[in-house]
């Protein structure tokens, strides 16, 4: 996404130029995403290291940061 459009996105809470995987948790109650980063995408075992959490709760419209 091109930085200007980016910057007016009012919706997207993070993005960053890092690559990994966001592991979403989803019950009745919530949606949780976790983001989770590494460092060296071509060495199997690389370590993740932990990027923001963000929840979005039943009932109540947006994610809030965690």
């Amino acid at each position: 996404m091109h930085p200007r459009t980016l910057s007016q996105a009012r919706f997207v809470k993070f993005h960053n130029d890092a690559r990994g995987y966001v592991r979403c948790t989803v019950t009745r109650k919530e949606w949780r995403s976790d983001f989770l980063i590494v460092k060296e995408v071509t060495k199997p075992g690389a370590p993740l290291n932990a990027g923001p959490s963000f929840v979005v709760e039943a009932g109540r419209p947006g994610a809030s940061k965690v």
